[in-house]
C-alpha cells in the first residue's frame, strides 16, 4: 500500500494511491514527459478506453491540486 500526501492551500491531504498511479507519480517527480506519462495511464488502463483513462488521472490530479501550473 502506497500513500499519497499532499497540501492544498495550507491544508493537507491524503489518499491511498495503487501502484500503477505510485510509478506515475514517480515518474513525474523524476522528469518524464507528458507524453511518456500520458503512455503510462494508458498502458495501465487494461480494461478501459485509454483516453478515457489518461483524462480521469489527470482531472483527480488537477482537481487535487497535485498538478499545477509552474
Amino acid at each position: 500500500m502506497s500513500m499519497l500526501v499532499w497540501r492544498n492551500r495550507n491544508r493537507v491531504y491524503y489518499r491511498e494511491v495503487d501502484a500503477a498511479e505510485r510509478d506515475e507519480l514517480d515518474a513525474i517527480a523524476t522528469g518524464c514527459t507528458f507524453a511518456e506519462i500520458c503512455e503510462m495511464i494508458a498502458s495501465a488502463a487494461v480494461d478501459e478506453n485509454p483516453a478515457v483513462a489518461i483524462n480521469q488521472r489527470l482531472e483527480v490530479w488537477l482537481r487535487d491540486g497535485i498538478l499545477v501550473r509552474a
